[in-house]
């Protein structure tokens, strides 16, 4: 089982996401789960972000994992990102979730070289959404026809 940090989730899909992560894992990993952070854009801005688990895999890098328990995606034909709601309709999301996991794997890339004084990231890094729930009806082709 890998070394697990931070708090357990709250949200039930991220639980039994690190339930996973802790089966399959190996003991020298790190998961740290509820990654919260915070830095300042170039004109001034405080911004924060938030990361469900970053997974620390030694001398090869890390990964950002984001959960959606979402049971239903798609994406309009104008490209805008849709998860089912409770009613079975769809709710417009506030941006796309592969964008998410991408943002937070790059200010977290970029956090974690500051701290170690790198002016590069030490390693590989990465993104992955996770739908406990998916089940894909169609193709897969969700950027390019």
């Amino acid at each position: 089982m890998p070394k697990i940090r931070g708090y357990t989730p709250a949200d039930i899909w991220e639980r039994e996401v690190l339930n996973e992560m802790k089966k399959r894992f190996p003991p020298d990993w790190v998961v740290v789960a509820n990654i919260s952070y915070m830095w300042m854009t170039d004109s001034g801005f405080r911004r924060d972000g938030q990361a469900d688990f970053v997974v620390l895999v030694p001398n090869v890098g890390m990964a950002v994992v984001e959960v959606k328990g979402s049971r239903g995606i798609k994406i309009d034909e104008n490209g805008k990102w849709l998860r089912k709601g409770n009613d079975e309709g769809y709710v417009a999301l506030r941006e796309p979730p592969p964008e998410q996991a991408n943002r937070n794997c790059h200010n977290i890339r970029h956090k974690i070289s500051d701290l170690l004084g790198e002016k590069e990231f030490p390693g590989l890094y990465g993104w992955l959404v996770v739908y406990p729930n998916g089940n894909v009806q169609g193709s897969l082709d969700m950027y390019y026809p």
